[in-house]
């Protein structure tokens, strides 16, 4: 899972940051490699700033991922889960 997050750019405010969230695997998951596979077929801008792990993604009422709760969490601080 891919979210952004709103982050200060050049001392502006403006911005956002992907991030990206990965739920936790059996097998540990290395954020630069996960970063450097994405470099591979993203466009830069769209390449993670940083990778979060959760124990699971938030769920709406139609059970789709809420992409909203995640974004919530990543400015709060919590994991997502």
């Amino acid at each position: 899972m891919i979210a952004s997050k709103r982050v200060p750019e050049g001392g502006r405010g403006l911005g956002e940051a992907v991030v990206a969230v990965v739920v936790a695997a059996a097998a540990p998951i290395d954020p630069e490699a996960l970063r450097r596979a994405t470099r591979a077929s993203l466009a830069g801008y769209k390449v993670p700033k940083a990778v979060r792990f959760a124990d699971a993604l938030p769920g709406n009422a139609m059970g789709k991922v809420d992409k909203g709760e995640i974004r919530r969490a990543l400015s709060t601080g919590t994991n997502g889960s």
